[in-house]
């Protein structure tokens, strides 16, 4: 019966750094249902979802601990293979892209932010103050989730 409640998941090769500065490489478990999404969306919607904790499986590890998401600075990973097209060459215009860095007490997070907001909130103001807890930078096939309250100040140069 147990094993009939249990939630189908997908692990996601992935880096953490922690707010006590510490990197760790290793493993996330998210739904597999959201992987259904085009490209790497999962793990953005995965990353904003209620749980406050979630296990990551770091590498050489004998089990996951658990980590609180408010814990996190950033979270980086990569699109699945024939997912996200490269930011660079992005799939539609219809939304626009800001290349923007974001600077952090002890880390300095740099990629291209797509604000997909209605036409009158596509400022990237407007998206760092949206109610999301994350905000996700790309870089090529590069994903980099930066929890905004942990941003001290972000440019755009």
């Amino acid at each position: 019966m147990a094993e009939e409640l249990r939630v189908p998941t997908q692990s996601v090769r992935a880096e953490i750094l922690l707010v006590d500065g510490k990197r760790l490489k290793g493993e996330i478990f998210i739904p597999a249902a959201t992987t259904d999404y085009a490209g790497s969306r999962g793990v953005e919607d995965w990353i904003e979802e209620l749980e406050e904790f979630f296990p990551f499986h770091t590498e050489g590890a004998a089990k996951p601990a658990l980590y609180a998401k408010e814990a996190i600075v950033a979270l980086t990973t990569t699109a699945p293979e024939g997912g996200a097209e490269e930011i660079d060459t992005p799939a539609s215009d219809a939304f626009p892209h800001h290349h923007v860095v974001l600077e952090c007490a002890a880390s300095r997070h740099e990629g291209t932010l797509s604000i997909e907001m209605p036409a009158h909130q596509r400022r990237v103001l407007d998206c760092m103050n949206h109610h999301e807890r994350f905000v996700c930078l790309r870089n090529g096939n590069r994903l980099q989730l930066v929890r905004k309250r942990a941003v001290l100040r972000v440019i755009e140069p």
